[in-house]
Formats: C-alpha cells, sequence, structure tokens
C-alpha cells in the first residue's frame, strides 16, 4: 500500500480563493428584507473575525429580529447553501 503525504496546505485568509464576505452581504441583504431591515455596514464591519455562533447573537440583536440566534441559522444556512458559500 502506497502511502500519500501532504506536499502543500493553503489557508485561505477569507479574498485569496474566496471572497466568502462579498457572498455574506448579498445574502445578509436578502435575509434582511424579509424582516424589512437592510444591512448596517456599521454593525456588518464589527462583525468580521467573529465565529458564526456570536456572529448569530449579534446580528438577532442588532436588527431586533424575531428569532433566537439558532433560528437565525436554520433560516440562513439553505441561502449560503443555495450559493455554494458553504
Amino acid at each position: 500500500m502506497e502511502l500519500h503525504r501532504v506536499a502543500a496546505v493553503i489557508f485561505d485568509l477569507d479574498g485569496t480563493l474566496l471572497d466568502s464576505e462579498r457572498a455574506t452581504c448579498g445574502i445578509m441583504k436578502e435575509f434582511l428584507l424579509r424582516y424589512g431591515k437592510v444591512p448596517d455596514m456599521a454593525k456588518e464591519e464589527k462583525r468580521l473575525g467573529q465565529m458564526h455562533k456570536e456572529s448569530a447573537a449579534g446580528i438577532v440583536r442588532d436588527y431586533e429580529l424575531p428569532l433566537t440566534p439558532e433560528e437565525y441559522t436554520e433560516a440562513i444556512m439553505p441561502l449560503y447553501r443555495e450559493r455554494k458559500c458553504i
């Protein structure tokens, strides 16, 4: 049995191979419109680099969404999948 060794590892620090911020912005805009809200860039900038759980809680709070962070996650993930962002 031949063993294969890893020759290289690529770390995509967002924007190198995939610009997820741009994709996220469009998804977020579409999602918030469902609740009559629009993205606020100042609110969104403070979320850059946060883990999803922390970000979800902030989005629900900042936009006063009638959801729990868990419900928000459940509702928005299909949009990411449709656009192949995850």
